[in-house]
């Protein structure tokens, strides 16, 4: 006669397969008949605790590992410094710094030199940051708590669409 179930590991109840057929001979000590809805999602199930059903399992937490910490920072912040750029009308903050060194217009120019130094700014600010959280000086901050610690531009955006205050 053809069931619905599944077999699992007697000594950490981890479900092991899931199977509509008649049960196989090497089965009948390790499995439970279970409904059409859990045999398809066999996977978000482990054997009870009695071994003579199945519950939900947990999924596993999993912590990130300080490369993927490091990283969501670095893009936090890049995606911080390409949004004020944006802001003053540059593709991004690698567009707004290539004007730094063209003298051909002035207001570009200077743009471009306080981007400049306000993004060596910003890296210095964070690297010193994941130093201290390293070192267990400070706590990690949320993304959010980072941004507000980083400086200031320090200068504002003057073309010809600022707004009129």
């Amino acid at each position: 006669m053809m069931i619905n179930y599944v077999t699992y590991n007697p000594a950490t109840g981890a479900l092991t397969g899931a199977y509509i057929q008649e049960p196989l001979e090497a089965h009948l000590d390790c499995m439970i008949e279970v409904s059409p809805e859990v045999q398809a999602e066999w996977v978000k199930y482990q054997a009870n605790e009695a071994r003579a059903g199945v519950e939900p399992c947990e999924a596993p937490v999993r912590t990130p590992t300080e490369v993927e910490i490091v990283a969501a920072y670095m893009a936090a912040v890049q995606q911080h410094m390409d949004a004020r750029a944006v802001a003053f009308g540059y593709d991004d903050l690698l567009s707004v710094v290539t004007y730094a060194e063209e003298p051909a217009v002035a207001r570009y120019q200077a743009e471009g030199q306080a981007f400049r130094a306000w993004r060596s700014a910003c890296w210095s600010t964070c690297e010193q940051m994941l130093a201290a959280v390293k070192a267990g000086q400070r706590t990690a901050p949320t993304h959010d708590k980072l941004m507000a610690e980083l400086p200031e531009l320090g200068i504002e955006y003057s073309g010809p669409f600022a707004q009129a205050a």
